[in-house]
C-alpha cells in the first residue's frame, strides 16, 4: 500500500491515450455527465502494456472534489476482440476466393 502512494498513475498512462485519460478526469472533477466506463492502455512498472478499463465517478474527499476510480485488466478481453474483428474482416474476401474462377490471383492488401 506504501508503494502505491508513492505512484503517479498518470505516468503510467500509454502516451497515445494520456490526453483522454486527463481530459475525462477533469471532466468528472467539474461534475459533467458522461459514461464512467473506458478503456485505455498502461504501461507496468515491469514495461509491458496492459488494456485496462477504468469506471470512475466523482465524490467529496477531505472537503475538495476528487474521483474514486475501479480499474480492472481487459487485455485478454482486447486481444480476443481483436482476433474477431481480424476474422471478420477476411471473412468475405475469402468466400469471394472460395467462388472465383482464378484461384491463382495473388491480392497485395495494404495495411
Amino acid at each position: 500500500m506504501v508503494e502505491l502512494k508513492k505512484i503517479n498513475f498518470a505516468e503510467h498512462i500509454h502516451p497515445h491515450d494520456k490526453a483522454m485519460v486527463l481530459e475525462k478526469h477533469n471532466r468528472r472533477l467539474r461534475k459533467e455527465e458522461f459514461p464512467g466506463v473506458y478503456s485505455f492502455r498502461i504501461k507496468t512498472k515491469a514495461g509491458s502494456e496492459l488494456w485496462v478499463e477504468m469506471n470512475d465517478v466523482f465524490i467529496e474527499w477531505e472537503g475538495g472534489p476528487s474521483t474514486l476510480n475501479f480499474i480492472r485488466d481487459v487485455t485478454e478481453a482486447k486481444e480476443l476482440e481483436s482476433q474477431l474483428y481480424r476474422r471478420r474482416r477476411w471473412k468475405p474476401l475469402g468466400r469471394w476466393l472460395e467462388g472465383s474462377l482464378m484461384t491463382s490471383t495473388i491480392f497485395c492488401l495494404p495495411f
